[in-house]
């Protein structure tokens, strides 16, 4: 590669290297005219044939009028450009405060300064993209810092210079030009559009927040290979006290199928000036037992859920599994008798009405009982110092009375529904196949693989339930959704949500209910699919916050995470909906119900 140091461009003295792509070269430089530093980007020549370069040189010219043009307070100007010696070249005023690349090298930002320094810049692509202008190669080192910490937007020519002409034969392969690690999936194959750069620029929020990117590898071959299979790894999963709503941003942000992202770089910027102004979108809660109180009325006999009863459409428990994922071929008799019925309950799912796993007394009758053993004590004697010491023994069988009564409120014990044991077998995830898949281990100690999911999804974190089904998650449909394998082998998509959104974590309780996760809400929320196959959303956590890994118990609990006070805590509903915190973990740290995520490098694996 040429030097160019102490070379002199038109009235351009070239002074230093700031510095180096795969295109082109950045110097600062001295105008001579004007008397003042500037910097001037160098077109590396050696990377094309002489017939492409031919073509780059015509359109150059043309190109770098039009970009002179974009005039916006958040992207750096090209003030002037040329050509030395047939090397064509872009000058551009000089920023000497750095570029964002320098500053995230220490340490990630906070979601509040990531998301200042990036609104600009998206409100900077917001602007090229209604001029008909798209980046092509968003990244941190383009992002130029001034002396008072304003970012601003460069590089705009040099993608936009070369992507028609020079794309196919600088890369050989057709690829668009940009940097692997923060193009979006369609732009390996030359498909640019302005949810291209919107993809680029979320990968930026993701790498300033979590001080990492998405998708790392030694080559740009293997980068598409794992932004093509694997999922995107969460940020909370790098930040766990990150709000939910800026990961949803993120995540939306990048989505592989275009569509699915954010339909503007307007929408986009609008979603991140609502993070801070704190008005990012809040639906009213409305809980599920008071949209449905006028239909449902329990009859007091139905109160308490029957402990066995089965889904509709299921077949009885002496049911077989598959044997290497192979439909019709059994591994283990029966684990539970077949003597349960199989008739849909009648009665409303537990979030309706749920008992307490303990016998209630009525504190009027506990007041009543002390009154008639107070009322039998006679005391004759009038000292005082006996009457107090009467009224102390009296205040303390009070207290007692109050704690026990006290304690008696929190359930004492939690029993799951249901695990990842059956009747012997020990179901789990494994990528021993090259992949994520369902795996269990027969009781002799067999290991066989349970699940064989298409083409690169995968499949993950079973959970056993009665009838020989095992529900587990799967991205086999594009994203993670909840699936069950039935007796015979035929695997069945057990949710279907909506848009974007995805639904994990699923966990069969009594009565035919399977609890899940799922961002349906806009956030990551406790649902339910009762034995009909209606969709019930169980948690409405207060904004921002989310919840996550249900575990139904014994007596109608259903224990789940929630960073409703600022950070990770177990919780679960009491009968009125409320939502009571299970555990008050001491200062920074949490508690959680681990359970999976839908992006298997956050708890899948």
């Amino acid at each position: 590669m040429t030097d160019f140091i102490g070379q002199t461009f038109d009235r351009y003295h070239i002074l230093e290297p700031l510095g180096e792509g795969g295109m082109a070269s950045v110097y600062k430089a001295y105008d001579t005219r004007l008397e003042r530093d500037v910097a001037v980007k160098i077109i590396r020549t050696d990377m094309f044939m002489p017939s492409v370069l031919q073509k780059v040189m015509k359109r150059f010219e043309r190109e770098a009028k039009s970009l002179a043009k974009l005039s916006h307070p958040n992207i750096v100007s090209i003030v002037d450009y040329g050509e030395h010696d047939g090397v064509p070249y872009l000058v551009m005023e000089y920023l000497p405060g750095g570029n964002l690349k320098d500053r995230l090298k220490s340490q990630p930002l906070s979601w509040q300064d990531s998301v200042r320094m990036l609104l600009p810049i998206a409100r900077a692509l917001q602007f090229s993209h209604g001029q008909g202008i798209i980046h092509r190669d968003v990244k941190p080192s383009n992002i130029l810092i001034t002396l008072s910490g304003e970012p601003m937007l460069s590089d705009f020519g040099i993608a936009r210079i070369l992507e028609s002409e020079g794309s196919t034969a600088l890369t050989g392969t057709g690829v668009g030009i940009g940097t692997p690690e923060y193009m979006a999936p369609e732009q390996w194959v030359g498909n640019t559009s302005p949810r291209t750069d919107l993809y680029s620029l979320g990968v930026v929020l993701y790498e300033m927040v979590t001080g990492r990117k998405p998708y790392t590898a030694e080559t740009p071959a293997a980068i598409l290979l794992k932004q093509a299979n694997d999922p995107l790894p969460r940020p909370r999963q790098f930040v766990p006290d990150l709000p939910a709503s800026v990961e949803k941003i993120i995540l939306k942000a990048l989505t592989k199928k275009p569509e699915n992202r954010y339909q503007s770089m307007e929408e986009f910027s609008t979603a991140l000036e609502a993070l801070l102004s704190g008005q990012a979108k809040i639906k009213k809660s409305v809980f599920p037992w008071e949209k449905r109180k006028a239909e449902i009325s329990p009859e007091p006999e139905q109160e308490a859920l029957p402990e066995q009863v089965q889904i509709e459409d299921q077949p009885t428990l002496d049911a077989r599994l598959p044997a290497e994922g192979k439909p019709g071929e059994s591994v283990f008799q029966a684990v539970e008798s077949s003597k349960t019925g199989s008739a849909s309950p009648k009665t409303p799912p537990p979030i309706l009405k749920i008992p307490f796993p303990f016998v209630e007394e009525s504190i009027e009758k506990k007041k009543a009982a002390w009154l008639r053993v107070l009322s039998r004590l006679r005391i004759n004697i009038r000292p005082a110092w006996i009457i107090v010491l009467a009224g102390l023994v009296v205040l303390a069988g009070l207290v007692a009375v109050i704690a026990l009564l006290v304690r008696g409120m929190h359930p004492l014990s939690i029993q799951p529904a249901s695990t990842s044991v059956s009747g012997g077998f020990v179901f789990f995830t494994s990528d021993e196949s090259g992949k994520t898949e369902v795996w269990y281990l027969d009781p002799k100690g067999k290991k066989v693989q349970y699940t064989h999911t298409l083409g690169p999804y995968e499949s993950w974190s079973p959970v056993p339930a009665s009838g020989g089904y095992v529900y587990f998650t799967s991205d086999e449909s594009g994203k993670a959704e909840v699936w069950y394998m039935d007796p015979k082998g035929k695997k069945v998509q057990y949710t279907h949500t909506r848009g974007p959104y995805a639904s994990w974590s699923p966990v069969p309780a009594s009565g035919g209910y399977v609890y899940f996760t799922s961002d349906e809400s806009g956030k990551a929320e406790v649902w339910y699919m009762d034995p009909k196959g209606k969709k019930v959303q169980y948690t409405h956590t207060l904004d921002p916050y989310a919840s996550w890994s249900p575990v139904p118990a014994s007596g109608g609990y259903v224990y789940f995470t929630s960073d409703e006070s600022g950070k990770a805590e177990v919780y679960y509903l009491d009968s009125k909906g409320k939502i009571i915190q299970v555990t008050h973990t001491p200062a920074r740290y949490q508690s959680w119900i681990l359970l999976s995520t839908p992006d298997s490098d956050a708890h899948q694996k």
